[in-house]
């Protein structure tokens, strides 16, 4: 009898096997990922300034610190898209996305990483304050960025603050969505890039004046 009751117990749980093998499963959730890589147009290069510059990794304020694209919308209300990531943190990717336009565009002799042994000139930081897409109105969705820089003269151990200044743009999407965000959230950073750059060589130039 406790055979016959044994072999029944293995068949009942032989029988729940491929019930449970055959449960629905949630699908994967997929997931797009993006860098933010300012769009490069020929134009007259600045007037050169014979120096090194180091940039620093660029500090985010707390909202934006995650990877998840953010939107903001009707009535103040603000959401992270879990379905559209950037490709790595905004601190660093802006910071190599700085880097890179500098090295390309700007003016100095030479653009290093903070970790370089070599002795810089000037020390850019950078602070991204805020960079989403505004979905406030439906018919005119916009990118918003806005970046505070500082720039420092470094002589030894001491540092001058050269400049200070925060850049705000916003860039008009032809339509809603992730792809389109990042498309202006691009423009607004050329538009910031080619600012700042101008206002790198006048408080340079400025300084080595007096």
């Amino acid at each position: 009898m406790m055979i016959r009751n044994f072999f029944i117990l293995i068949i009942g749980l032989l029988l729940l096997v491929p019930g449970t093998s055959c449960a629905p499963k949630k699908p994967p959730i997929e997931r797009s990922h993006f860098i933010l890589e300012p769009a490069k147009f020929p134009r007259e290069k600045p007037p050169s300034v014979p120096a090194v510059l180091s940039i620093r990794n660029f500090k985010v304020s707390p909202g934006y610190q995650g990877r998840e694209l953010i939107y903001k919308k009707e009535c103040g209300r603000s959401s992270r898209d879990f379905h559209n990531h950037y490709f790595i943190s905004p601190g660093p990717m802006l910071t190599q996305a700085v880097r890179d336009w500098l090295e390309d565009y700007g003016p100095f002799d030479a653009v290093i990483p903070l970790s370089s042994h070599r002795q810089p000139d000037y020390i850019l930081e950078g602070a991204v304050v805020s960079m989403f897409g505004d979905f406030q109105n439906p018919d005119q969705p916009k990118a918003v960025m806005r970046i505070q820089f500082l720039l420092l003269g470094a002589e030894g151990l001491d540092y001058d603050m050269i400049m200070h200044g925060t850049y705000h743009e916003e860039v008009l999407m032809d339509r809603p969505g992730a792809a389109p965000m990042i498309s202006a959230l691009n423009d607004c950073l050329s538009r910031i890039l080619v600012r700042l750059e101008k206002d790198l060589v006048e408080s340079i130039g400025e300084r080595l004046q007096n």
